[in-house]
């Protein structure tokens, strides 16, 4: 799967993967409003519209989500045996 899109300097950027898709992503290369080429509609689409990019997004928000996370405390590990 190649995922075609403008990235933030303007120019076609293509991702091989939905992984790069999704790093390309975190890194800041596109974003809602950037434009991203849909296969099946042969039409450029805005990013918020493309199914990839909300994914991309809920891995984002879901790794955000995990960061904010406490620590587990010891007590937590459970009992240690000797």
């Amino acid at each position: 799967m190649k995922l075609k899109f403008i990235n933030r300097n303007g120019h076609e950027q293509v991702a091989d993967s939905l992984a790069e898709f999704i790093a390309a992503a975190r890194d800041g290369e596109l974003s809602s409003d950037t434009l991203v080429f849909d296969e099946q509609e042969k039409r450029w689409r805005k990013a918020s519209e493309v199914l990839e990019f909300r994914a991309a997004a809920d891995v984002q928000i879901a790794a955000a989500n995990l960061d904010a996370l406490p620590a587990p405390s010891a007590e937590a590990e459970g009992p240690k045996v000797a």
